[in-house]
């Protein structure tokens, strides 16, 4: 699996799409440092995005991979059901539109 969220967190400058058997997306924009960042601070992709997931999807899939991608509606910071449904939608448009 290829978090984007550990991947960033962890400074891995490797991708290993060959290995990959799933891409799980999530977005960071509160201002902490990496170091600090904690699995709660995820949120979906947004555009402030502080994470690459764009680059890092686009890296991979450059590279050849043809798996699923997953994201966690179920996110404390993603809010109420029609929160999500708007951010879900936001999170989509940009990363298909990239």
């Amino acid at each position: 699996m290829h978090d984007t969220f550990h991947h960033k967190g962890a400074g891995e400058e490797e991708f290993f799409p060959e290995r990959t058997g799933l891409i799980h997306i999530s977005g960071l924009e509160d201002d902490i440092t990496f170091n600090d960042m904690l699995d709660g601070d995820r949120v979906l992709v947004g555009p402030k995005d502080r994470l690459d997931n764009i680059e890092q999807l686009r890296t991979l899939l450059a590279a050849g991979y043809l798996g699923r991608c997953h994201s966690n509606l179920s996110l404390k910071k993603c809010g109420t059901f029609q929160i999500q449904n708007k951010r879900f939608k936001t999170a989509l448009i940009l990363l298909t539109n990239h």
